[in-house]
């Protein structure tokens, strides 16, 4: 019977896990947590440790810290949040070219990929520009809040977001 699975080897599957402890060493645990990490995008951490410098992170949050002078801790949280979703921004494009650049290293790519790989980067893709227009979003409405909150203690009059009321009309009328 295919798809039934039997009370022995229900059995020797207990069996085999109790062995398996995991990843002991402090090492070993640090690789494990990143076995899901795909591409860093929405992960918690700003900086994925591959390519990425710190430095080069913190130079950007300074550079932003310059231009908008933020004053006090809302302002300072919007910045940041404008620098991380900048980050990831130039990520997603870094990501994106990889990609592309890996299938344009094989001559007629287009003929000799497989059509479950080319769905799969496909699908892939798609998804990658989903991620990157989420970020987008929430790259610009840190910084239309921040715009808001600096004219606001400026005492410049603030105007509320434009709220665009897309109706689809009946075309069959």
């Amino acid at each position: 019977m295919k798809g039934t699975t039997t009370l022995k080897q229900i059995e020797a599957n207990r069996r085999n896990a109790i062995k398996s402890t995991g990843p002991v060493t402090e090492d070993g645990k640090t690789i494990v947590s990143k076995n899901a990490l795909k591409h860093g995008l929405l992960s918690q951490a700003s900086i994925s440790e591959v390519d990425e410098k710190k430095s080069e992170l913190a130079n950007l949050f300074q550079e932003m810290c310059e231009k908008f002078k933020p004053e006090g801790e809302l302002e300072k949280m919007l910045v940041d949040r404008i620098a991380s979703c900048f980050w990831r921004l130039k990520r997603s494009v870094q990501i994106e070219s990889a990609i592309l650049s890996e299938v344009d290293r094989y001559p007629g790519h287009s003929n000799s990929l497989s059509g479950a790989f080319k769905y799969n980067l496909a699908e892939f893709i798609t998804t990658l520009n989903r991620y990157e227009s989420m970020i987008e979003r929430s790259f610009y409405k840190a910084l239309h809040e921040l715009q808001r909150v600096q004219a606001e203690r400026n005492g410049l009059p603030t105007r509320l977001p434009i709220a665009i009321d897309v109706a689809v009309e009946d075309v069959e009328k």
